[in-house]
């Protein structure tokens, strides 16, 4: 029995994503800034993937991961409400660490390759 589900693409971009970020929280930790809110996106990073896959597994075949959050949150299910401010904490910081990392260098290339060096 086969589920329908998200473009094979979409799940590509998302991961890479979560793996952007957990590198990033990683350093941003190792560099002492703002540990709190580092280490509070890393372990939502860590979670939140495996509790909506855990709670999508009662969808229905015809729905795929999109549909079931968008009708579970339409039911109220806390999970879904936990999923997204989650997700959203996380993007948050994601510009919030890249703003903060551009801010400190001057707009340039070099700067920009330096950065991808550390990470």
């Amino acid at each position: 029995m086969y589920w329908v589900s998200l473009p094979t693409w979409f799940w590509v971009v998302y991961h890479a994503f979560l793996l952007v970020i957990t590198i990033s929280t990683i350093f941003s930790i190792f560099k002492g800034k703002q540990r709190l809110f580092s280490s509070l996106s890393l372990i939502l990073t860590l979670i939140i993937p495996i509790f909506v896959i855990i709670n999508s597994i009662e969808r229905d075949i015809n729905q795929n991961e999109w549909e079931h959050l968008i009708l579970q949150l339409q039911q109220g299910e806390l999970w879904t409400i936990f999923a997204i401010f989650g997700h959203l904490f996380i993007l948050v910081w994601f510009i919030w660490f890249l703003k903060m990392m551009t801010s400190r260098h001057p707009k340039t290339i070099a700067n920009y390759l330096h950065f991808l060096r550390l990470c």
